[in-house]
């Protein structure tokens, strides 16, 4: 029997001579399994996770010997390969959590893999948030594959010529790692609960307590039992129709039918951010155009977009919905097969046409699948627009509103026309000739001045859009929409709280109420008009539209409000992403949830007192509120379950 071996059946009692000869032999799995314990702790650094306790450690090395304990089976040839590509797997997809939590403050979900085939399409933001010192994760192979080349030359003590002892190590590992793995979960369960598992997305504090691995693990399972095919149960059913009943019933009916067979003109803005309203950068008015709008609208200051991974077209999807992104990718891409009761449905019914208009591609985020779902007649892509003035990612808003006007003017009344616009997408870079602000050099970062250049074109070419309305008689025909659909990606709080005049340190608090989007309804008399200062979020649109345009909501399924008619101080908007799940604001109150999930841990702010501390019990209504409405949300979406609710 060779030295190691021993007689079947027998215990087995190994030298500490032996045991050093065994981790010899395999010294190539514990520098594989070292490197990539040292670039997971690199990765929870760089993202805020910190070391952590010895427990994670401990976890992610043992999943790291279960995923690699198989390998010991292969011989030698085999061996080698698969350890080079495993390595070279997960330090791609720690590379693609950094970018994503740099992007998204978050970890990658595993469902986002849907959208991989999109990563040339944003090839440009990545590379404006990638560092040099990100390469270092590569840095292992370096030192690996000469390693593993030598050492593949030598006669391992667990050789090809004997299987069964490589089969013995290969079990040892897996149970020794398996069995670590459970007291981890066992222990996490017993202090976050079993239910935490399957909210990995809203409560950070697993990630800090799993490991990085360990997290994507869970989400793999979770993902691979399929939560999408969910039903909705008859009381579930019962408990929304319920609800919807009492959620419609709004006292008042302010302007209720004031735009009603009128036409329907909606313009998102890409990366519009409300502290730029009003602003002036060296004397210069940033938005000339929009301050205008103010005068002419109702104006509402406090909106805030409450997108998720999705980001433009979750708030398309806010819009025309009123239902909630789903947290681990955007509804576009999972859910264009669903039955819904959309914006543009509505109008069919009522004989309206609709188009979209987006100068991009028609497949990206799903797009020309999705709008058919939602009852869109027609959407003028990327092929319709010809190619010129480009500016980032396609054709300038200029080209797009000129060639959208002529399909516009040929339409019969009354459609509703979508605009999504791109000329201020990150990251923001516009042509010399395209730029009219005089900023003094170093007056701020490159980034942030090239915002102000790329957010004072977009105006300026929504000015002439709104110019040509005019004078072609449709505008004052039609209810003009206009909304930014997300805060601008990669900006600094502090250079933003500079940029307004802030005079105090932007905390966790003022950094919430930064991201806050501006809305305008046009009504077609241009009155009445003012700012309104109730809170709301993209959710709220679809209601107030419906409100506006004399729509009947008993055939309508919302989680938003009629930000026109809700109650004095009644004002709510909940969130889930950019921050941790539970984070809402009132008109009084703003609730930042904490990274555990924990309600007691989290922030309650008076808004009205500068977001000076309240007892944290004082923010609970609304915290029970929002979570429950994102369970629901969840729920109508994996089941597919309106067509129920509607009674059809």
């Amino acid at each position: 029997m060779a030295e190691g071996g021993l007689a079947m059946g027998k215990l087995y009692r190994p030298t500490w001579r032996q045991v050093k000869k065994l981790a010899y032999a395999n010294r190539d799995l514990l520098f594989f399994n070292g490197f990539l314990l040292f670039k997971i702790t690199v990765v929870h650094l760089e993202i805020g996770v910190g070391i952590g306790s010895p427990l994670r450690w401990l976890a992610s090395l043992a999943l790291l010997f279960v995923l690699s304990g198989l390998v010991v089976l292969l011989p030698r040839a085999g061996r080698f390969v698969s350890l080079l590509l495993l390595d070279l797997l997960l330090t791609v997809l720690l590379l693609a959590d950094l970018f994503f939590y740099r992007n998204y403050d978050r970890i990658l979900p595993i469902s986002m893999l849907h959208e991989a085939g999109q990563l040339g399409d944003v090839l440009d933001s990545l590379l404006s948030i990638f560092s040099l010192r990100d390469l270092l994760l590569f840095g292992d192979f370096l030192f690996l594959i000469p390693f593993l080349l030598m050492a593949g030359k030598e006669r391992l003590v667990v050789s090809a010529r004997w299987p069964w002892e490589r089969r013995r190590l290969s079990r040892a590992i897996l149970v020794g790692s398996a069995a670590l793995l459970l007291v981890q979960g066992t222990v996490l369960a017993l202090r976050f609960g079993k239910g935490a598992f399957q909210e990995l997305y809203t409560n950070e504090a697993l990630l800090r307590n799993m490991g990085i691995l360990n997290y994507h693990a869970v989400d793999l399972f979770n993902y691979l039992r399929d939560p999408n095919t969910e039903k909705v149960t008859e009381a579930e059913v019962n408990l929304l129709k319920t609800w919807m009943d009492l959620h419609r019933k709004q006292q008042q009916q302010e302007l209720f039918a004031a735009a009603k067979g009128k036409n329907l003109i909606i313009v998102q803005m890409e990366a519009l951010q409300g502290f730029l309203i009003g602003r002036t950068v060296n004397g210069q008015e940033v938005t000339p155009n929009l301050n205008r709008l103010v005068n002419e609208s109702l104006y509402f200051d406090n909106y805030f977009a409450q997108v998720g991974v999705g980001n433009t077209s979750d708030a398309e999807f806010m819009t025309f919905n009123s239902l909630y992104p789903l947290e681990g990718s955007a509804v576009y891409s999972l859910k264009a097969d669903n039955h819904y009761r959309s914006l543009p449905t509505l109008l069919k019914e009522q004989g309206y046409s609709s188009y979209v208009f987006h100068s991009y591609k028609q497949d990206f985020y799903n797009r020309a699948n999705m709008y058919k779902a939602e009852g869109f007649d027609k959407f003028f892509s990327q092929n319709y627009f010809s190619q010129e003035d480009i500016i980032g990612w396609g054709p300038s808003d200029q080209v797009v509103y000129r060639q959208a006007l002529d399909v516009i003017k040929r339409s019969s009344q009354p459609f509703l026309s979508f605009f999504i616009t791109l000329s201020g997408h990150h990251t923001y870079k516009l042509p010399d000739a395209k730029k009219e602000l005089v900023i003094p050099p170093h007056a701020y970062s490159e980034l942030f001045t090239d915002y102000l250049h790329a957010q004072h074109y977009a105006d300026r070419a929504l000015g002439e859009l709104i110019a040509k309305l005019k004078e072609l008689g449709i505008m004052n025909n039609s209810l003009f929409v206009v909304y930014g659909d997300h805060f601008a990606n990669g900006l600094d709080k502090k250079e933003i709280g500079r940029f307004m005049g802030t005079d105090r340190e932007i905390d966790n608090y003022l950094y919430h109420e930064q991201k806050r989007v501006p809305l305008w309804l046009r009504l077609p008399s241009g009155s009445p008009a003012g700012v309104r200062h109730v809170s709301g979020g993209q959710m709220d649109l679809l209601p107030t539209l419906a409100n506006l345009l004399g729509l009947e909501k008993e055939k309508m399924f919302y989680f938003g409000q009629d930000l026109l008619n809700v109650g004095a101080g009644d004002g709510f908007s909940a969130f889930r992403f950019y921050t941790q799940a539970g984070t809402y604001v009132t008109d009084r109150l703003f609730y930042i949830a904490s990274q555990d999930g924990i309600f007691e841990h989290g922030a309650c702010h008076d808004r009205s007192a500068g977001g000076a501390l309240l007892p944290v019990q004082t923010c609970q209504p609304g915290w029970k509120r929002a979570k429950w409405e994102f369970q629901m949300s969840d729920l109508i979406l994996r089941s597919d379950a309106l067509p129920q609710i509607a009674g059809e």
